[in-house]
């Protein structure tokens, strides 16, 4: 604090320039379009296609029985609990 009271008014000299400076949204996006494009590039030569469906996930006996599966859904939602604290 430069001793001034707070609701006391600024002289004009006493005023400094600010400049706000802010980038196009086209700055931004070129990056992104030039990675999103080697992404891309990158699954077509691994031959990784879209998930179009939960069915394409959906793999028969991940899980030997129900109990392993519940055993896993209560290990998630504990981590999951114990992570929002």
């Amino acid at each position: 604090m430069t001793g001034r009271r707070q609701s006391e008014t600024l002289e004009p000299d006493m005023l400094r320039e600010v400049q706000v400076m802010t980038a196009s949204s086209a700055e931004f996006s070129r990056p992104r379009t030039q990675a999103r494009a080697a992404l891309d590039a990158y699954a077509r030569r691994r031959g990784v296609r879209p998930v179009e469906s939960i069915h394409d996930l959906a793999q028969p006996e991940v899980f030997e029985s129900y109990e392993e599966l519940d055993a896993f859904l209560a290990h998630v939602r504990a981590e999951r609990d114990a992570n929002l604290a």
